[in-house]
């Protein structure tokens, strides 16, 4: 019984099976239609080249006057959140012929005004161990 108590606290640790909670704060999403993706990134370099440590689907079914909530559990760390409101459920961010985006785009804590991509420090955040915290994102659309 030890053994495999012991067993399991490793897998889950490992796992992140007790992570601290992380409440997203979304708002100004235009449309119940596609589904919401959120990229986390922990450095400028995965941002830069798009490769996050954790990426999930969430559906709209809970969206309310334009704004939604939803839960991540990350270990303490400095994360960053990026949220893609992926209309056309192609899995990425779907842009006209001169290259802007046409579906909605946020960061966590950091509404982009500019038409240059963010840096990651711009929309980072620390999160320490035994920590809940709530990140807002504002959907920004061209």
């Amino acid at each position: 019984m030890r053994t495999g108590l012991s067993m399991l606290m490793a897998v889950c640790s490992s796992l992140s099976c007790w992570g601290q909670k992380v409440e997203i704060q979304i708002q100004g999403i235009r449309s119940a239609k596609g589904q919401l993706i959120v990229a986390v990134f922990t450095d400028e370099e995965n941002f830069r080249h798009d490769q996050p440590v954790q990426r999930k689907r969430y559906d709209k079914k809970k969206l309310s006057e334009g704004k939604i909530e939803l839960e991540l559990e990350l270990p303490s760390g400095t994360y960053g959140i990026a949220v893609l409101d992926d209309e056309n459920m192609d899995d990425d961010i779907t842009s006209n012929r001169i290259g802007y985006p046409v579906e909605g785009f946020g960061f966590s804590g950091y509404f982009h005004s500019s038409l240059r991509r963010p840096a990651f420090k711009d929309f980072s955040f620390t999160l320490a161990e035994d920590q809940e915290r709530m990140v807002d994102v504002k959907i920004k659309y061209m």
